[in-house]
């Protein structure tokens, strides 16, 4: 707190606020709990008062504020006992705006909604139903606990109170991916592609859906469509993958091109990850983008290949359709069509600067299920895999994978890869099964077709019926804490 608030707190700890005709008696010890930055804070800052207060008769003196006495009675509350005690018949939503207002947002986040995810002991926060006249194909969690929808041309974004913000819209373009900033939740990235496969990439404002500049690229048509990307939080760079040229990089406040880095034979990639404990890029090529399986391990400030693995010389591999890497473990899982995992150690051969010259190694399956024969003309939604990275050198990363209508937690930590020769891996079982047949607390039916990790956080996006539901560990409470209403 600057020196001005100190003084400010020392002439009185009494504070008259009067709220919408309401009047409220606090201390100005509760009113800085809001924080230095607050609007309430500011209001006990001398530079702040207007010319016609008298200084002298400061703990007489009234603040008068235009807003709703009920919801500033909610807010109060928080900021004397740090526990959030909402009224029926006021809407989340309301209580949060209200809370921007005040500059107290961060408060209301922490006490409704303040634990990190924890995948054993979760609970669907909501199911929220969308208004797009097509299914939904991907969401995109927010560092800040919101998420994006992707429906064709259009994205639906909501903030972290669940509220429906403008949508990004894509004149006569389909959305191939996009991603928010983790520096700035704020903004987000879209890479998008029309009917000619001729599309770009762009920032747009995630509040207002409005586009504030377009990623340059000085390339020909066919280069420009760009089928996913990836943030980079540590030097503020956007990759995205073309099929044409490989895994392109721009810089995230300039929208400038830095150059492009070739993936090797499997393309641009499908999927993009980034590592930031390792500073490389994973590039995954998968089906249905290509018919074998190719990942790359890039290392952006080099331009090389760091490591490479591909399935195409080995015998009967299943056909894998999502991967994900697991920093602090040295591995990739990978999924395959009949929902199984497996596991490659990227400390082994693999190619590029790893072990250049080396056999690729064999995935490591887990035999949780038994395989199951699909054509590949069958409707079937395959699974999708996702890492709680909110801290990648944590001991405890949890893995996420769904089967069917569920989602299945592991513990990284189980995972032991034994020798290449013997393919196999000690048995990964299930640490929680999340059931969201129904929309697990409300939702649709018809399987899980995405999901996403993020701001503390599992979204859940039905396969049809636009609906996803958000899953969250609740805060721990003491014995002694009373119970928290949302």
């Amino acid at each position: 707190m600057r020196d001005s608030q100190r003084m400010a707190l020392k002439r009185s700890d009494r504070v008259r606020i009067n709220v919408g005709g309401t009047p409220f008696i606090t201390s100005s010890t509760t009113i800085a709990n809001a924080g230095a930055d607050s609007m309430l804070c500011s209001l006990l800052n001398e530079n702040w008062e207007p010319a016609t207060r008298d200084p002298q008769r400061h703990e007489q003196d009234e603040i008068f504020i235009d807003r709703d006495p009920a919801l500033f009675a909610v807010l109060l509350d928080l900021l004397r006992t740090g526990e959030l005690r909402t009224p029926h018949g006021i809407p989340h939503g309301t209580l949060v705006r209200e809370a921007v207002f005040y500059g107290i947002d961060r408060h209301v986040k922490a006490a409704s909604w303040g634990s990190p995810l924890d995948g054993n002991r979760v609970r669907c926060r909501a199911s929220v139903r969308g208004r797009a006249t097509t299914d939904a194909v991907a969401i995109r969690a927010s560092p800040g606990g919101g998420c994006g929808v992707a429906h064709g041309p259009m994205i639906h974004v909501y903030d972290w109170s669940l509220e429906e913000l403008p949508p990004v819209t894509l004149d006569f373009m389909s959305v191939n991916d996009f991603g928010f900033l983790p520096r700035n939740p704020l903004r987000m990235v879209v890479c998008a592609a029309d009917r000619g496969d001729i599309g770009g990439l762009g920032c747009v404002n995630a509040a207002t859906g409005k586009l504030i500049q377009r990623m340059k690229l000085e390339l020909d048509d066919s280069s420009r469509s760009f089928m996913a990307l990836a943030c980079a939080s540590s030097d503020c760079e956007v990759f995205a993958s073309s099929r044409m040229r490989g895994v392109g990089i721009w810089d995230q406040e300039s929208g400038r091109n830095v150059g492009f880095v070739t993936s090797g034979e499997g393309g641009g990639g499908s999927k993009l990850q980034w590592l930031p404990s390792s500073n490389l890029l994973l590039v995954a090529s998968m089906f249905p983008h290509s018919d074998h399986c190719f990942l790359t391990l890039l290392d952006r400030r080099q331009r090389t290949k760091a490591w490479e693995w591909s399935d195409c010389e080995m015998r009967s591999q299943p056909l894998i359709m999502d991967a994900v890497a697991i920093q602090n473990r040295n591995m990739i899982c990978v999924v395959d069509q009949s929902d199984e995992l497996g596991f490659i150690d990227t400390r082994m051969g693999g190619g590029g600067g790893g072990g250049s010259g080396a056999a690729f190694a064999p995935a490591c399956w887990s035999h949780m299920f038994q395989r199951i024969k699909r054509s590949e003309m069958e409707e079937h939604l395959y699974s999708k895999l996702r890492i709680n990275a909110s801290d990648p050198s944590s001991e405890n990363l949890q893995l996420f994978s769904t089967r069917e209508e569920a989602v299945l937690v592991h513990s990284c930590s189980a995972v032991a890869l034994s020798s290449a020769a013997s393919a196999s891996c000690s048995l990964l079982p299930a640490t929680a099964r999340l059931s969201v047949s129904g929309g697990g607390g409300g939702g649709g039916s018809g399987g899980i077709a995405d999901i996403d990790v993020g701001g503390d956080r599992l979204f859940v996006l039905h396969s049809d019926e636009n609906l996803f539901d958000v899953w969250e560990s609740p805060p721990l409470l003491s014995s002694s804490s009373s119970k928290i209403l949302l």
